[in-house]
């Protein structure tokens, strides 16, 4: 890839994971997202490897928007990036979406390499580490860089009472979904009135 354009790629990216970090600054439940550590595998694998037809598209379409998504693995990664791209002409009154985006995974790799017993006479020891960052336990960071197709791009022809018929005979024909989604409605119904005749006899009670 070439120089500006990865640069580019690049700086958009950090754009968007500080701006992630400034939205959910008054969270309390939010850990800030390490950018550094996030980056540096993706620059590592962009020096080491072409990625041709990512290039390819970057030149090819206009526009580039950088979406940051949240982890759900429970800690296990820092989430992703969803990288999509439009480009608009001069003849339409809306911009041409591509049926390709890329997805950057950023992943966590366990290394355990052993506990640390570095003290501040081994050689590249950092007094702000605690450690000389050779051969000891850590979390490394690591990038999955994915190119996702979509086949078909589809909105429901009609109104939403063709939409009613539809789901009408859906559940016609399949008559276990339906007798399975009754029930779960009249359980979460009956959970429902029992926790609060318990709380207003309770609050009877106490009258």
């Amino acid at each position: 890839m070439n120089n500006y354009l990865k640069q580019d790629l690049i700086s958009r990216i950090t754009k968007c994971l500080k701006e992630e970090n400034e939205r959910n600054s008054s969270d309390s439940d939010w850990t800030p997202l390490n950018v550094p550590f996030m980056l540096a595998p993706l620059v590592q694998a962009m020096e080491n490897n072409p990625l041709k037809e990512l290039e390819d598209h970057l030149k090819e379409w206009s526009i580039f928007n950088v979406n940051y998504c949240k982890d759900e693995t429970g800690g296990y990664s820092n989430g992703s990036i969803d990288i999509s791209f439009y480009r608009t002409r001069s003849n339409k009154t809306y911009a041409d979406i591509s049926d390709i985006t890329y997805v950057i995974d950023f992943n966590i790799d366990d290394r355990p390499w052993g506990y640390c017993q570095c003290t501040a006479a081994d050689e590249d020891y950092r007094d702000d580490k605690k450690c000389c960052g050779h051969g000891c336990d850590w979390y490394a960071p690591g990038v999955s860089i994915k190119k996702v197709t979509n086949v078909v791009r589809h909105n429901w022809e009609g109104d939403e009472h063709d939409f009613w018929e539809f789901e009408d005979s859906f559940y016609k024909v399949n008559e276990d979904l339906e007798a399975i989604k009754l029930e779960k409605e009249r359980a979460a119904r009956k959970k429902f009135l029992e926790e609060n005749i318990l709380e207003m006899q309770k609050e009877l009670a106490n009258l």
